[in-house]
């Protein structure tokens, strides 16, 4: 980190050290810093100090030693003073923004950010940041462009490309991640391993799967216990020997022969998820089972590492469960059907589900339809959630009381989101799917009372054990998929919800089955397109074709769908029965509503 040596000591008091020593002193704590020696670098701040406590380099200095402590408050409050006594300066703004940052004050480290590129545009440093915070934000697009202005303002900065490539495989830009990784490396002889790694996740993610175990394997040749790319490799090999069992023994004897005390929480859990599912491919259930626990005991330990709140999005459902009442409902119902309804233009269509129902490969098999375009889990129910939240009386009230001028801007507000999410309005249907916007099915209603809903359903506890399988990024509902417990609360909680929702509000629903897709697509689908007014297209019936060739497939599915249609998956949970037998009782009451009793 450097420091921006924005101001001349002011006239020195006897006894004081001279310019000339605070100034050395300040190259020696800024190299302490970098060599992350932080207690000795703040000790360098703290000592000019107390001869000049107004010193904006030392104050940013120590400023920068308490933001690597992990006190960015504090951080922020000595750079505002540095601020304060040497005026503006992009580096100490962008460091300003890092602080607030840390705080999750996010808008107002941009503002950080916006105040250095205002005042050095060519600061390639302000850009990176920017492009880190965006990312954070999932605001992608803004984020590819911060970084490829870094790129044009200095080609040589590995860390530009590494953000970039990072970008890029959010978006599904596999092949866009790959190009800019392997820039990044072209620019310095001692690349960081992220940008090979990020290479070999790329082309399994493509399924190339030769070339990633080519690229994993340079990886291992360097770090036998890369746990990216044993990952990589094990997950493309299996994909390649689906069912051969000496591969399949192989690759769990190599995973075992691990170090995984020596790894961190985040790497352990990636060789215990792999162990787990070759176990399962095996038939060694238990073993199997205990390989999921320990999983997710440590990804529960990342929870806590993180400091993330893993109660918040079972507290919005209970909310919704609380405040959702049939009366509210009614009354939801009756007010949608009291405002017009716009005749021939677009009529919204929603895939939702319970996750691990198969929505990924019915996503893959209408958008192989060439009137069809399906839009991968983007928060744009969310965004109408969270518009209806602001409306007066807020959001119980506004679906109730909503008039036609608020809804209409509702519905202007949804189609602009699509648009920027890549919504190709020339097709004749457009399909927005993600699973869990099951939950505000009841803002679909109130704004869009003409929706049309496919719902996936499976087994709810195939659907439960599958959740629970799964290295699910750490985010919203996916931390509470960390428990077998918490999984189906979570599932009676959203699944609840619906039932509430269909036997209550006007919704216009098909029903998918994940069981009979995978044993009888045509049969399924036929329905399916019948209710989007579409005819049958022989596209739709090679999903693993499209999937491979479509290549930006964002889910973890995407290995299951870039392979041929397969039925091992189902009733799965039967084998797990020993295991899971405390929960079964809770999921008891959807077997029997969602028509999967014996």
């Amino acid at each position: 980190m450097r420091l921006p040596g924005m101001a001349a000591a002011p006239q020195q008091a006897a006894g004081a050290p001279s310019s000339q020593e605070i100034t050395a002193a300040l190259h020696r704590g800024g190299a302490l810093f970098a060599a992350k020696r932080f207690g000795d670098a703040g000790d360098v701040a703290r000592l000019i100090l107390r001869f000049e406590p107004k010193h904006p380099d030392a104050l940013h200095l120590l400023g920068l030693v308490t933001l690597a402590e992990g006190k960015p408050a504090d951080a922020e409050r000595l750079m505002l003073q540095a601020l304060k006594r040497s005026g503006p300066h992009p580096v100490l703004l962008v460091n300003l923004g890092n602080a607030a940052r840390g705080q999750e004050k996010t808008e107002k480290a941009l503002r950080y950010y916006d105040q250095a590129i205002a005042l050095k545009a060519q600061h390639e440093d302000a850009w990176i940041e920017r492009g880190i915070l965006l990312t954070s934000l999932v605001r992608y697009g803004e984020a590819a462009e911060a970084f490829e202005r870094a790129i044009a303002l200095n080609p040589a900065n590995v860390a530009a490309y590494s953000g970039a490539a990072h970008v890029a495989s959010e978006m599904g830009l596999f092949r866009k991640a790959i190009a800019y990784c392997e820039s990044g490396m072209a620019q310095t002889s001692t690349p960081p391993i992220e940008m090979p790694s990020m290479i070999a996740v790329s082309y399994e993610r493509l399924s190339e799967l030769d070339a990633a175990i080519e690229a994993a394997e340079k990886v291992l040749a360097v770090n036998p216990d890369h746990a990216t790319c044993l990952r990589v490799l094990t997950k493309a090999q299996r994909r390649q020997n689906k069912g051969n069992r000496d591969v399949l023994l192989g690759l769990k004897a190599r995973l075992e022969g691990v170090h995984i005390s020596s790894l961190s929480n985040d790497d352990a859990s990636v060789v215990y998820s792999e162990l787990a599912h070759i176990c399962d491919e095996l038939g060694e259930t238990e073993t199997a089972y205990v390989y999921f626990g320990k999983l997710n005991e440590t990804r529960r330990s990342v929870i806590v590492e993180r400091n993330l709140d893993d109660t918040l999005y079972l507290q919005h459902v209970e909310t919704l469960h609380a405040e959702m009442t049939p009366e509210v409902l009614a009354r939801v119902r009756a007010n949608a059907a009291s405002l017009p309804v716009e005749r021939g233009g677009r009529t919204p269509v929603f895939i939702i589900g319970f996750p691990r129902s198969g929505t990924t490969l019915l996503d893959q098999i209408l958008d192989a339809h060439p009137d069809v375009q399906v839009i991968e889990e983007q928060p744009l129910v969310n965004a109408l959630r969270r518009a209806v939240e602001a409306l007066p009386g807020g959001f119980t009230k506004a679906l109730q009381t909503m008039r036609e001028p608020q809804r209409k801007k509702l519905q202007e507000l949804y189609w602009r989101e699509l648009g920027k999410h890549g919504g190709d309005f020339s097709k004749k249907v457009i399909i927005d799917k993600m699973p869990l916007s099951i939950v505000h099915a009841v803002v679909i209603a109130a704004v869009f009372p003409d929706a049309k809903i496919i719902l996936a359903l499976r087994h709810p506890a195939d659907s439960c054990l599958s959740c629970f399988m799964q290295d699910f990024e750490l985010n919203g509902a996916m931390l509470n998929f960390t428990d077998m417990a918490r999984t189906v609360r979570l599932y009676d909680l959203v699944m609840g919800l619906w039932q509430r929702y269909e036997g209550h509000l006007e919704l216009d629903v098909c029903e998918v089955r994940y069981e009979n897709l995978v044993t009888d697509l045509r049969a399924e689908v036929i329905p399916v397109l019948d209710f989007l007014g579409l005819d049958w297209d022989e596209a739709v019936s090679d999903p693993a074709a499209h999937a491979l060739a479509r290549g930006t497939i964002r889910t973890p599915s995407y290995a299951q769908v870039t392979q041929p249609i397969y039925a091992s998956a189902t009733d799965r949970w039967r084998r797990y029965a020993p295991y899971i037998a405390d929960e079964l009782p809770v999921l008891e009451k959807h077997i029997t509503y969602f028509g999967y009793a014996d």
